[in-house]
């Protein structure tokens, strides 16, 4: 008997018989997805809760109130880079050319102490050599030497507390 399965289940399936068994799968499958996609339906979507269509529309864009923010920030870092750019085209002129004015040696020292040596052709160029005036500059007037945030912190902390030195250079 078992010989007799053996050879029927080694024996070729006549056309019609995989043509059953296929169609049989088939309608098995089918079943599975429906229950599966009704049970779904059941536990998705809330009661009364309309169901968007199979193909919907793509989501549309933000209203232009929503992308005020990200002008506003996309505007401020255009103009980090710019003022960034022109400082170092600031500081790639000065470095060419010799400058007018030596500067002192208590403010190269200082510059060189705080690690804004290189900064120091900025303050020569608008004549800031001498102690006296670079304790009168304040924050706004170093911004506009086109000293970095970094940079006029150091400085003014420095000025305000001569005896301050940073630990890393």
């Amino acid at each position: 008997m078992e010989e007799s399965r053996r050879t029927a289940a080694a024996a070729p399936l006549s056309e019609d018989a995989e043509l059953q068994r296929a169609l049989a799968m088939s309608a098995q499958s089918y079943t599975a997805e429906q229950s599966q996609r009704k049970a779904y339906e059941r536990y998705a979507a809330p009661a009364g809760a309309v169901r968007a269509p199979r193909h919907a529309a793509p989501p549309q864009p933000p209203a232009s109130a929503d992308l005020a923010p990200l002008h506003a920030l996309r505007q401020r870092a255009e103009q980090a880079v710019s003022e960034r750019r022109q400082r170092e085209a600031k500081l790639a002129e000065l470095a060419r050319r010799p400058p007018a004015i030596q500067a002192a040696p208590d403010v190269a020292r200082l510059m060189d102490e705080l690690g804004l040596s290189h900064f120091l052709p900025l303050l020569l160029a608008e004549e800031a050599a001498d102690m006296e005036t670079l304790i009168c500059l304040e924050a706004g007037d170093l911004k506009d030497l086109l000293l970095p945030l970094g940079a006029r912190t150091k400085l003014l902390y420095a000025l305000k507390h001569p005896d301050w030195r940073p630990r890393y250079k």
